[in-house]
């Protein structure tokens, strides 16, 4: 009963510390591209050297095993990180954040342990730079005019689509304590108290890593999209609504560099 226990408990950590690969379950085409990229924000490009762009459907298929992740690690995260981007055409389905000073890779809010060194590879084999533009549009008519014949230039890589969604943008700043020790728990509080105010698919709750969300790790400031009556009539004690903005539909547009 012993030796079956043991091969129990040993087939279970087996089974539990097995490598995965970000592109498991993924489907994989003629149409699928793998991006690697700074993010358009660091202005000082940080890890350009990394940028690599793949459109093979084979070499896509062959990286499967290779880009995988296995051991949890701490939640370190830096100011300009670096992403892969899976593509369908132009469509982005996955986007992955990786941190190269601290080895890792942020698999829905849990860090794991990333070996660049295969990165490293892709760059030297697969090198690439892109460029990026914003346009504002009046109406998502004009939007889709445009995007259609953006879509004829084989440069396009892809887009951030303009939002016509939401009248505006405001911003809630919390403490990181523990009633709020997270995003999640303080998404959890506040929804019910907007969905009081607004029908669900009339707003939106995120928690955005911009420059002072990563220089201040003692709050948690949300952005919440949505109309102004919802900045208007929500009440929250000892919390302070901020920075309401008018909506204004601009889109982000990243080309291939020639």
């Amino acid at each position: 009963m012993k030796s079956v226990l043991l091969s129990f408990l040993f087939f279970s950590c087996f089974a539990f510390s097995q490598t995965k690969s970000i592109l498991d379950n993924i489907k994989i085409d003629k149409n699928t591209k793998l991006i690697g990229m700074y993010p358009q924000y660091d202005k000082n490009k940080t890890y350009k050297n990394l940028n690599f762009y793949i459109n093979d459907e084979k070499v896509i298929k062959d990286l499967v095993d290779k880009l995988s992740y296995e051991k949890i690690v701490k939640n370190r995260i830096e100011r300009n990180d670096f992403r892969i981007k899976l593509l369908q055409g132009n469509e982005v389905l996955d986007d992955w954040m990786l941190s190269p000073a601290n080895s890792n890779i942020n698999m829905n809010g849990t860090f794991y342990e990333f070996n660049f060194k295969i990165i490293e590879e892709l760059a030297k084999k697969y090198p690439f730079d892109y460029t990026f533009f914003k346009k504002e549009f009046s109406t998502l008519k004009e939007y889709e005019i445009f995007i259609l014949s953006l879509k004829k230039d084989k440069d396009f890589l892809f887009a951030y689509e303009p939002n016509f969604k939401f009248e505006g943008t405001f911003k809630i700043k919390f403490p990181k304590n523990s009633q709020f020790p997270s995003p999640k728990v303080i998404d959890e509080y506040l929804r019910p108290k907007i969905l009081k105010i607004a029908n669900g698919s009339n707003f939106n709750i995120t928690y955005v890593l911009d420059d002072y969300n990563m220089k201040n790790n003692d709050q948690y400031t949300m952005t919440i999209e949505g109309d102004k009556r919802i900045f208007n009539e929500l009440q929250l004690e000892n919390l302070e609504k901020k920075n309401w903005q008018d909506n204004i539909a601009a889109g982000m547009f990243f080309m291939k560099e020639k």
